[in-house]
């Protein structure tokens, strides 16, 4: 048995000791004037710990037992005859990568500045910082003031290092530089996101996600050529995919599905799309829950609110009915999908926007307001799953025409950070 470990936490005594530093560098000495300094660094240290809920200074753990990976497959036994479902080992497995690699995403308030393919510069814009081994991923989360126009765009969002400053400041924030193949970008932090542990409830609900879109091979091969994914080659395809079905051969059909990838010509060009459904719609009917729930990843939520067809309503039913009888706990599955890390990723992920009309277009609206609701609000967990459950509230209340500074009124009202506060000013603000 195992338990989920907490991610270590600076050294207290160097904060004492870097007032210390900072006392005798402006001029004090002697025993009195130590006294003085030790006394004005364990006041700081006092409000630092204080500052801290219980929940962020340790994280509950969870016992990784049998019993506990036993719970995540179905206890459905007809659906398991029905669907492929990954082992116990599966999910023990997924936890076990999570929990020795999942770290906080940091998120850093900021004037911020790009120099690389278009220079751009911000007052105060919200960088969230993923750690992905030796690199990190950056994204601007938001523009702070309100002003979408000052919003700094990062071309290219992984592959970054850290070249100056520390996320870990032992006492002053200092300027972070991180760099990528020509390109910088520098921040002034004026906040700090501190380095929550990974609460365990949390990282299960992600790891059940994980074991079930990774425990089948990817739904594409990796070798796709892009002659394969042009006009003429796709349409022959689909002429021999379409003998294989009729034919009942399903691994004949399996394998050149796998192939089987148009690619877009423009925004508009829905067929991509409609041939991953039709791949996902055959994966169901033969049972490959985690062929299925790739593809459902990569396709649902993609309707644009309020403008379902008669016909895609009634294959969003037909997709419902699957999940269900597959046995498939959606509702953890979508939590699940929700929650974000640093060190791991979902072999597929989604977007915002696109998992709340997933949510939605699966009729689970409300019981996925009610539990982000619970985690925007959870002291435990960490400041960028708590602003993206933000983000994800205001997204389900969404609609064509929608008043954005009535939903941000409404999630005011919740007990959120300063910085998904500062999220739904952006959200507020008019256009421009």
């Amino acid at each position: 048995m195992g338990t989920m470990p907490s991610l270590p936490s600076p050294e207290r005594v160097t904060l004492t000791q870097h007032v210390m530093r900072f006392f005798r560098a402006c001029g004090g000495s002697g025993a009195g004037d130590r006294r003085v300094g030790l006394a004005l660094g364990g006041i700081i240290l006092a409000g630092a710990v204080l500052s801290l809920s219980p929940g962020q200074r340790k994280a509950p753990t969870i016992e990784a037992s049998d019993a506990l990976f036993a719970r995540l497959v179905t206890e459905d036994s007809e659906a398991q005859k029905r669907w492929s479902w990954p082992e116990p080992q599966g999910f023990r497995d997924a936890w076990t990568d999570a929990s020795q690699h999942a770290r906080p995403i940091r998120l850093v308030r900021g004037a911020l500045s790009f120099s690389g393919e278009r220079d751009a510069s911000a007052n105060d814009n919200i960088l969230s910082v993923a750690p992905m081994g030796d690199t990190f991923d950056l994204v601007v989360e938001a523009a702070a003031d309100g002003d979408r126009r000052s919003k700094v765009f990062i071309y290219h969002a992984s592959g970054w290092r850290l070249t100056e400053g520390s996320l870990d400041p032992t006492f002053f924030f200092s300027t972070l530089v991180f760099q990528r193949e020509g390109e910088e970008v520098r921040v002034k932090p004026t906040y700090l996101s501190t380095r929550a542990p990974v609460d365990g409830s949390a990282l299960l609900d992600w790891t059940y996600a994980a074991a079930l879109l990774g425990f089948e091979r990817p739904v594409y091969d990796g070798d796709i050529s892009p002659a394969e994914r042009e006009e003429a080659e796709v349409q022959k395809k689909e002429v021999l995919l379409q003998r294989a079905i009729l034919a009942g051969d399903d691994a004949l059909a399996l394998s050149m599905y796998r192939r089987f990838r148009p690619a877009m010509r423009c925004s508009m060009d829905e067929y991509p799309t409609t041939a991953a459904r039709s791949y996902a719609d055959f994966c169901g009917r033969i049972g490959a829950l985690g062929c299925f729930l790739q593809l459902q990843v990569q396709t649902l939520g993609q309707q644009s609110a309020g403008s379902a067809s008669p016909a895609e309503v009634e294959r969003l039913r037909t997709v419902t009915s699957r999940l269900h009888d597959s046995g498939l706990d959606v509702d953890r599955f979508l939590r699940g999908l929700a929650l974000r890390y640093g060190g791991v990723k979902h072999r597929t992920e989604i977007t915002d926007g696109s998992l709340a009309r997933a949510a939605l277009e699966l009729g689970r609206g409300d019981a996925f307001a009610a539990a982000f609701t619970r985690i925007a609000e959870d002291r435990r967990l960490d400041d960028y799953n708590r602003l993206r459950a933000t983000k994800l509230l205001a997204y389900l209340q969404g609609k064509p025409g929608s008043d954005n500074a009535a939903i941000a009124a409404s999630l005011r009202r919740l007990s959120l950070t300063e910085l998904s506060k500062a999220w739904l000013v952006e959200l507020a603000a008019p256009w421009k």
